[in-house]
């Protein structure tokens, strides 16, 4: 299956690797987890749970990368998985579902 990224994720991740270098020197470590997480989901998207918070009607998947406190959540789509969002845990969620919501799934 092919990951697609969406371009606001891409800055998510800039966001939270430049904050937790300034905050610790941990900016390359999260960047090798989430790139390794999502090669993982990569190799098997379904073996991730499904996200029981999810308001919306389509299913969403979500990944915790438990050492930074930070969630990947994830769509399977056809023959594809779209990252959705990475955003820490204390987020509000709700602000990226609109992404959803133009994607049309």
């Amino acid at each position: 299956m092919n990951v697609r990224v969406l371009s606001p994720v891409h800055r998510e991740i800039v966001q939270a690797a430049n904050y937790l270098e300034e905050h610790g020197r941990l900016g390359a470590d999260f960047l090798k987890l989430v790139y390794s997480t999502l090669d993982a989901i990569e190799a098997d998207p379904a073996s991730f749970p499904l996200w029981e918070a999810n308001p919306l009607d389509t299913e969403i998947r979500r990944v915790i990368l438990q050492r930074f406190s930070y969630l990947i959540f994830f769509q399977i789509v056809f023959d594809e998985i779209i990252i959705l969002s990475i955003a820490h845990g204390s987020r509000d969620h709700n602000s990226w579902l609109n992404r959803v919501q133009q994607l049309g799934f």
